[in-house]
Parts: structure tokens; C-alpha cells; sequence
């Protein structure tokens, strides 16, 4: 017999995989308001807004490095 595609609320009656989720939404949220707050940071301080790009652009390095070396 043939698999069903899983539908979205079967996956998420899973308890299990609720928090999974979760706990990855909430990562991605506190990357993403690190990246910004580096950036203001760099840019209050140099009052650049070169190197507060930079910076941010520079945050993403670890993804890219990562993925490419993970995978």
C-alpha cells in the first residue's frame, strides 16, 4: 500500500514536532536580531554605514561556510 503524504496538521499534532519547530523558529529569530544589533552597533560606532553593511553581510559567512562544509 502506498505511503500518504503527511498534510500539515497531521505533522503538527505531533507534539514533539511542535516544539522542534518551535524552538527552531525562535533560533532563527534571535540569529536574525543578533545580525541587526551587531549592525547598529557597528554603525553607532563607526557612523559608517559601509561597515555596518559589512558587518551584516559578514553574519552570514558562518551559514555559507557551514553549509557548504555540512552538506
Amino acid at each position: 500500500m502506498p505511503a500518504r503524504a503527511a498534510s500539515f496538521r497531521s505533522v503538527f499534532a505531533v507534539a514533539g514536532f511542535r516544539r522542534i519547530w518551535l524552538a527552531h523558529l525562535l533560533s532563527v529569530a534571535g540569529d536574525q536580531l543578533a545580525r541587526v544589533a551587531l549592525t547598529v552597533l557597528v554603525f553607532d560606532r563607526t557612523s559608517s554605514a559601509g561597515w555596518a553593511s559589512a558587518a551584516y553581510a559578514l553574519t552570514f559567512v558562518p551559514d555559507l561556510l557551514g553549509g557548504a562544509l555540512g552538506g
